[in-house]
């Protein structure tokens, strides 16, 4: 049983429960794993689920999320009946944790300064929350939750994933397939934008407004959708010099692969 599983926001489910559900008592033989990793986005933030059931629960919190990616150190509260096979099984994965980052996190957490960073990164969400609503509006769904550092973008009627992934690849956007984030209905395939990657604001608009332009492209057919992609993909990979390809080549390569393969019993085979 996971209490935190993340959506598409970054906010595990446990931010909507209903305070009563958050209440009960266990009713099975079972054991909560809560995963507070995006908590602290949340102001004023939940009672974890662990207090109520402190016996059937394990909580852990990272660090790594609330203050910098390099502080690679988390905690953990187990039950007191788990204390000790807990502590053996920490130290058979990963021995201990790193004495300067145990040390770092703790001064910060004494001196006030975890949650002067937890306040500025949940500004800094907040921020650019609202710039991607304000610059794709037409295409997001409402706002069901505190603001994030990813947001699920539809993809709209009439367009093909492998298209939207192509066209931003062009544009020297990552996009990453969803199948590599959870496995997917094709009511719901979309893209997850991540918000914290790009290094300013004035980045991180100038590839909304790229994404934006592409999303407003005239409605295509599939298969027009797709030719017109792989065209372009084409042209672009032969007007770059010969030598080792670079990463982004790689991944055009790929996506023409891709829109040139050839459905069958409802799947696309590549095509030789």
């Amino acid at each position: 049983m996971h209490a935190d599983a993340a959506d598409a926001d970054g906010i595990g489910d446990a931010a909507g429960t209903p305070a009563r559900h958050r209440r009960d008592r266990p009713q099975h033989d079972a054991f909560l794993l809560e995963d507070d990793a995006y908590g602290y986005l949340l102001s004023p933030s939940l009672p974890p689920v662990s207090r109520s059931i402190p016996e059937r629960s394990f909580y852990i919190v990272s660090f790594a999320k609330c203050l910098a990616p390099g502080l690679r150190i988390a905690a953990m509260i187990a039950p007191e009946a788990f204390r000790d096979r807990s502590i053996n099984a920490l130290r058979a994965t990963g021995w201990m944790a790193v004495p300067v980052m145990a040390e770092v996190v703790t001064r910060l957490i004494l001196n006030g300064g975890l949650a002067r960073q937890a306040k500025l990164k949940r500004d800094k969400a907040a921020l650019r929350d609202a710039i991607v609503r304000r610059i794709l509006k037409e295409w997001l769904p409402a706002s069901v939750g505190p603001p994030g550092f990813h947001i699920w973008l539809p993809l709209p009627a009439g367009r093909t994933l492998a298209a939207l992934i192509a066209q931003a690849a062009q544009a020297g956007i990552t996009l990453a397939p969803p199948g590599a984030l959870r496995r997917m209905e094709n009511e719901s395939l979309g893209v997850r934008l991540c918000l914290g990657a790009p290094a300013t604001e004035a980045d991180l608009e100038r590839a909304l407004i790229e994404i934006r332009r592409i999303l407003e492209w005239p409605k295509r057919s599939r298969s027009s959708d797709a030719k017109h992609c792989r065209e372009s993909i084409t042209r672009t990979l032969r007007s770059r010099p010969c030598g080792k390809p670079s990463p982004r080549l790689l991944f055009l390569h790929h996506w023409r692969r891709r829109l040139r393969s050839k459905p069958r019993n409802g799947r696309r085979v590549p095509s030789p």
